[in-house]
């Protein structure tokens, strides 16, 4: 199992940004089983397989921790609480 911990205590800080190509929806219903996409909106959508795109450690909280911000087709992570050294960094997925 991955996830991502930071090596400094975080808040209020933009933590990573969500890396890889911009694909439209049409060129990622022919990705077959990839788990690394991230929606922008109704029409783009981050192919965020690469392992450089550290961000797609991140796992899953209802009660996260950090917030994706998407803003001009591009997602960042921010801290929306404080993230103690070595606390794992989660977000909430949403609905899909």
């Amino acid at each position: 199992m991955w996830f991502v911990l930071p090596l400094s205590a975080l808040c209020a800080a933009y933590l990573l940004v969500y890396l890889g190509p911009l694909l439209t929806n049409q060129q990622c219903d022919e990705i077959p089983d990839n788990r690394y996409l991230f929606e922008v909106n109704a029409r783009w959508t981050i192919d965020g397989r690469s392992r450089s795109n550290i961000a797609r450690y991140i796992n899953h909280s209802c009660r996260g921790n950090a917030d994706p911000v998407v803003r001009d087709r591009r997602i960042r992570i921010k801290a929306i609480k404080n993230i103690e050294a070595g606390a794992e960094i989660t977000y909430d997925y949403g609905k899909d």
